[in-house]
């Protein structure tokens, strides 16, 4: 008999990869890893026309990005994937496309704060076995003293992410990523 994997497994998972994709992140970028595959995108929107404004500014400012990943399975409990903007923008997906996505994962995802604090245990535990390396372990008890006393919150992708992997991506999920994005990367739109 199969066993389907817990959602710890998958966490697991998530940041082994993770780990290795990004051999420059900090405790906060594995953190929003976490935050995100637990939460989803809600926490980033005020409303509509400020999501879209905030996408095709950040549209408008970066390149066109062949041959990179278009998407990056995040999801811990729900479908959920980073849509990154340069690979669509390559692909020739519009960004409404993208705000559209976006959107629906905003109101469709299914919000686990309770298994949030859990998670962050977890990912304590695979920073000091070295299992998951981030290059700051050595402030992992401060980043945790943080954390509890601001109640888990929305954090940022640290500063060394941002400068290392240039992070522009939109959440999209709860499905397999919608029809629209399908249609438009085959009809080259």
């Amino acid at each position: 008999m199969l066993m389907e994997p817990t959602v710890q497994d998958r966490a697991l998972e998530l940041l082994s990869t993770h780990s290795r994709r990004y051999p420059a992140w900090r405790i906060v970028d594995a953190y929003k890893l976490l935050f995100q595959s637990c939460m989803g995108p809600g926490h980033s929107v005020s409303g509509r026309a400020e999501a879209r404004r905030r996408l095709f500014s950040e549209w408008n400012q970066i390149p066109a990005a062949p041959g990179t990943v278009l998407q990056e399975d995040v999801g811990l409990h729900a479908p959920l994937w980073r849509l990154h903007l340069g690979a669509a923008k390559a692909q020739g997906i519009a960004p409404d496309t993208v705000l559209g996505e976006f959107l629906h994962c905003v109101h469709a995802f299914p919000r686990r704060p309770g298994i949030l604090v859990h998670m962050w245990s977890l990912l304590m535990g695979e920073i000091r076995s070295g299992r998951v390396a981030v290059t700051d372990a050595a402030d992992l008890d401060v980043a945790d003293l943080r954390l509890r006393e601001n109640g888990f919150p929305m954090p940022r992708h640290s500063a060394a992410f941002r400068q290392a992997y240039s992070p522009a991506y939109r959440l999209v999920g709860t499905a397999v990523p919608g029809t629209s994005l399908r249609e438009s990367t085959a009809n080259g739109r």
